[in-house]
């Protein structure tokens, strides 16, 4: 099989497995913002609207995306079936679980509170004012010792009470 049939193929069965996990009515519109995402060079849902041409209103991706109508965790199930199932059997399998702070300077921001940070560089305060996101990562590791990671899901902390 050559590479392009290769690449069509999983390509084609990738996005069959999200549209199962997605509801019937929103499929179009998922299906537009995640070819719109393959195709910009950053990824962004903002930059994904300006390379499709919207067959929807805007707000149907906003209440897509924003309103929950969308579930990440079944998105995220569906994704590591996936990569599971496509992916040769590697000795070692990981999650990994890692926080980031993004620093912010406004306090109006979801989740923005005072952090300790670690990273300890010179030009930063000992505390600063960020969001905590986490995120889980699935690693394979071959035989050789080299490492695939493949995000899952990244969450934004809230902020204590």
């Amino acid at each position: 099989m050559s590479f392009q049939r290769l690449v069509t193929f999983r390509l084609s069965e990738w996005i069959s497995y999200f549209l199962a996990a997605v509801p019937p009515r929103s499929r179009r519109s998922f299906l537009e913002l995640l070819c719109g995402c393959l195709i910009s060079p950053d990824g962004w849902v903002t930059r994904a609207l300006s390379h499709i041409s919207l067959r929807c209103h805007w707000t149907t991706y906003y209440k897509l995306l924003e309103r929950e109508s969308l579930r990440t965790q079944v998105l995220a199930i569906a994704q590591v079936r996936w990569l599971l199932s496509v992916l040769p059997p590697l000795p070692i399998v990981e999650l990994i679980i890692d926080d980031t702070l993004v620093l912010r300077h406004s306090t109006k921001a979801p989740g923005a509170t005072i952090h300790f940070d670690h990273s300890h560089k010179h030009n930063r305060p000992r505390y600063v004012l960020a969001q905590n996101w986490v995120g889980l990562a699935l690693t394979l590791r071959s035989r050789s010792g080299k490492a695939l990671s493949f995000p899952i899901r990244l969450r934004l902390c809230p902020a204590p009470e």
